[in-house]
C-alpha cells in the first residue's frame, strides 16, 4: 500500500495530519526542557524553591533532594543532610538552636523541629520566630564563655546566639536556669571588621564621682487635649509600617523601641540574623509614619542579640548581650555609633553569664539593668553618663538570693525612681518580682524587704510590662493556665510606698494571649499583646487596651485590633510620642519563616 494513502486529506472538519500532531507534541517537549534547564542545580545559589530545578532553596544555595549523611563525599553544601562540605566530604552541622533546618545533621543539637534547629530534649525555644519576646531566653547563657569567631557558614556560628527569646510560655518549652558560673574574660571579635577584638577592658573598671542631680518629672510632650478616660484609640497605619522588607536574611525578632524628643522620631532596634550569624540593626520612623531608612542600619555588626534602646532626648544608647558580657554604644540621632564599631562593656570585666540588658533614662543619665547568672547572681545594674562614662565602679546588686533563676526584665522610671519587674523561678512556675531602685548620686534600692512579689501563684507568669503615671507604675505580664495551657494577660498597680493594688484582668476571653508590652502617657497606660486562637504563635494578631490610671480598663472585652495581617503579628514593644504611641512588633505576613519587623501609630 502507498503509504500517502495512510494520510487524511486536509480541509474543513478533517482531523490534523498525523505527522503535524507529532511535530506539535516534540516541540512541547523541548520547550519544557529548555525551561527546566534554565532552572538552577544543586550548590548554585538561589532566592527561592523556584530557583531550583528541585524546588528546594536552602540557606542561599540550591539544595539536592537526596542528600547525603556525614561522611560521606560531596561537591559542596548543597549535596549533605548538614549544608556543610568540607574537603569534599560532608562534616556535621553547627547551626544553633532557632536557625533554620531540614534535616537534624544541620543543627548542633541534632534536633530539628518545625523547621528550626530545637534543643536536645526536643523543646523548641518559645520565642519563634520572636516570641522571644519579649525578648528574653536565658538559656544562651547557660554555656561558657567562649569567643565569637569570624564565620561565613553555619557550622561557625557565634555561641551567644545559641537560644533566642524565652518570653512565650508555650507549655512545650521548659525553663532553664542561669548557671551560676564564672569563667575567664575572653574577647569578643566583631564579625564585620576583620582581625579584631572587642577588650574586655573597652572601659577602665574605675569609680567616677556620684553625680547628684534634681528629682525632675516626666515632661509632658503635647498630647491630646480630650478627656484622659475617654475616646476610642485609632490605629493610623493599619497595614503597618514595613521596617524591613528582605527575605535573604529571614530571622527577625526581639524588637525595642524609643522616642526621640529633640529628633521628634521613634528609632526601633532588633536581632537580625543571617545564616551564620546575628547582629543588631536599626531603623527609625518620623511621627507622620514615614519611614526615615529604606535600608535598616547595622548597630553592631558583631554576634550580639537581645537588643534595648532609650533616649536622653538628643542621642540614643542601645544595649545588647555578646560574649555573655553586657555591651552598649551611644548612638546620634543618625544613628550613627558615637563610640566606635564595638560601643564598651558595661558588665564587669572577668564575670561571665551576663545578658538581657534593658536600658532607661532618668533624665539625667542612662542607667542599664541585666540578669547575672555569675557572681553576684541576681539582678544588676550600672549608670551610663550621656557622655558614656561608667558612673559606678562595678555592677551594683539591686537583687541577689540564691537558688533563683532569671528570665525577662524590664523597667520603667516614674520621674523619681525606677520600677524594675522581672520573671524569676524557683524550677517550678514563674513568679512576677519589682523593686524601686533610686539612681540619683548611685544606685539604692528603696524597698524593704528588697522586692515586691507582683505574681506568684501555683501557675505561670511570665514577660512583664511596666510603665508609670506619676509614683505608681502598673505592671502587666502573661499568666498561664497549667491544666489548659491558655494564657491571659494580667496586670497590677505598684504603689510609691511598695504596696500592689489589686490584680486585674486585660482581657475577658481567656485564648492564647501573651507577651504584653506596657506604655504610658502621663495620664493613662497603653498595654498591647498578641492574641491568637491556638497555642502557635505564627498565627496571632496584635491587640491593645487603655487603663487608667486607677486601674480601670478602658477599651473591654478583647481591647481593640492593633494589627490584623496574614500570618503572625507577635512580641509588640510601645513608646510614647507627641499625642500618639509607635507600636513595633514582629511580623510574619511574607510568610511561616519570613520575619520581618513592622511598625504602627496608635492616637489614644
Amino acid at each position: 500500500m502507498d503509504p500517502r494513502s495512510m494520510q487524511m486529506k486536509s480541509g474543513p472538519g478533517r482531523k490534523a495530519p498525523i505527522t503535524i500532531i507529532l511535530l506539535l507534541v516534540i516541540s512541547a517537549l523541548a520547550l519544557g526542557c529548555g525551561q527546566d534547564d534554565k532552572k538552577k542545580k544543586v550548590n548554585q545559589q538561589c532566592k527561592a524553591n523556584t530557583d531550583c530545578a528541585d524546588d528546594i532553596c536552602h540557606r542561599g544555595i540550591c539544595a539536592s533532594p537526596y542528600p547525603v549523611d556525614n561522611g560521606q563525599p560531596c561537591a559542596g553544601n548543597g549535596n549533605c543532610k548538614s549544608m556543610t562540605c568540607k574537603g569534599n566530604i560532608c562534616m556535621g552541622g553547627k547551626s544553633p538552636t532557632g536557625f533554620a533546618c531540614l534535616n537534624k545533621e544541620e543543627c548542633e543539637s541534632m534536633v530539628c523541629k518545625e523547621g528550626f534547629c530545637a534543643l536536645a530534649s526536643g523543646k523548641l525555644d518559645s520565642g519563634a520566630p520572636d516570641a522571644g519576646v519579649p525578648d528574653v531566653g536565658v538559656a544562651d547563657l547557660a554555656a561558657p564563655d567562649a569567643a565569637v569567631a569570624d564565620a561565613a557558614s553555619p557550622d561557625s556560628a557565634s555561641p551567644d546566639a545559641v537560644t533566642p527569646d524565652q518570653a512565650q510560655p508555650d507549655a512545650s518549652v521548659p525553663d532553664q536556669a542561669i548557671p551560676d558560673k564564672t569563667v575567664p574574660d575572653q574577647l569578643v571579635p566583631d564579625q564585620v571588621v576583620p582581625d579584631q577584638v572587642v577588650p574586655d577592658q573597652a572601659v577602665p573598671d574605675q569609680a567616677l564621682p556620684d553625680q547628684v542631680v534634681p528629682d525632675l518629672p516626666i515632661p509632658d510632650i503635647g498630647l491630646d487635649s480630650a478627656p484622659w478616660d475617654a475616646g476610642v484609640p485609632t490605629v493610623k497605619d493599619p497595614g503597618g509600617i514595613a521596617l524591613t522588607k528582605d527575605t535573604t536574611h529571614p530571622y527577625k525578632r526581639q524588637v525595642a523601641v524609643t522616642y526621640n524628643s529633640g529628633a521628634g522620631q521613634y528609632a526601633a532596634v532588633w536581632w537580625h540574623t543571617t545564616i551564620s550569624k546575628g547582629y543588631i540593626a536599626g531603623a527609625r520612623v518620623d511621627t507622620s509614619g514615614k519611614l526615615l531608612d529604606s535600608t535598616p542600619v547595622t548597630i553592631y555588626g558583631g554576634s550580639g542579640q537581645k537588643p534595648s534602646i532609650a533616649s536622653d532626648g538628643t542621642n540614643y544608647m542601645v544595649v545588647w548581650e555578646a560574649g555573655f558580657k553586657v555591651w552598649g554604644t551611644r548612638l546620634d540621632k543618625s544613628l550613627s555609633s558615637l563610640d566606635g564599631p564595638f560601643g564598651f562593656q558595661i558588665s564587669a570585666a572577668g564575670v561571665s553569664s551576663q545578658g538581657i540588658p534593658v536600658v532607661r533614662f532618668d533624665g539625667t543619665n542612662y542607667v542599664v539593668f541585666w540578669l547575672s547568672g555569675g557572681k553576684p547572681r541576681g539582678v544588676l545594674a550600672r549608670r551610663v553618663s550621656t557622655g558614656g562614662k561608667l558612673l559606678d565602679a562595678s555592677p551594683v546588686p539591686v537583687y541577689s538570693p540564691a537558688g533563683k533563676n532569671y528570665y525577662e526584665i524590664e523597667a520603667a522610671h516614674n520621674g523619681s525612681n525606677f520600677v524594675v519587674a522581672w520573671h524569676e523561678n524557683d524550677g517550678k512556675m514563674g513568679d512576677i518580682i519589682a523593686a524601686r531602685v533610686d539612681t540619683k548620686g548611685g544606685i539604692k534600692v528603696l524597698q524593704s524587704p528588697a522586692s515586691t512579689t507582683v505574681a506568684a501563684t501555683a501557675e505561670d507568669e511570665r514577660t512583664p510590662g511596666v510603665s508609670c503615671v506619676g509614683a505608681s507604675c502598673l505592671v502587666s505580664w502573661q499568666h498561664q493556665d497549667k491544666t489548659t495551657y491558655k494564657m491571659f494577660i494580667k496586670a497590677a498597680l505598684l504603689h510609691a510606698d511598695g504596696s500592689m493594688g489589686k490584680t486585674f484582668y486585660m482581657n475577658t476571653s481567656f485564648d492564647y494571649r501573651r507577651a504584653p508590652a506596657v506604655s504610658s502617657d502621663g495620664h493613662r497606660y497603653m498595654v498591647a499583646w498578641g492574641y491568637g486562637i491556638n497555642s502557635s504563635n505564627w498565627w496571632s494578631d496584635l491587640y491593645g487596651a487603655r487603663v487608667s490610671k486607677t486601674g480601670k480598663v478602658l477599651d473591654t472585652g478583647n481591647g481593640f485590633a492593633i494589627s490584623t495581617g496574614s500570618n503572625g503579628q507577635i512580641t509588640p514593644k510601645l513608646a510614647r510620642g507627641p499625642g500618639q504611641y509607635l507600636a513595633v512588633w514582629v511580623d510574619t505576613r511574607l510568610g511561616k519563616y519570613l520575619n520581618s519587623i513592622y511598625a504602627a501609630r496608635i492616637f489614644p
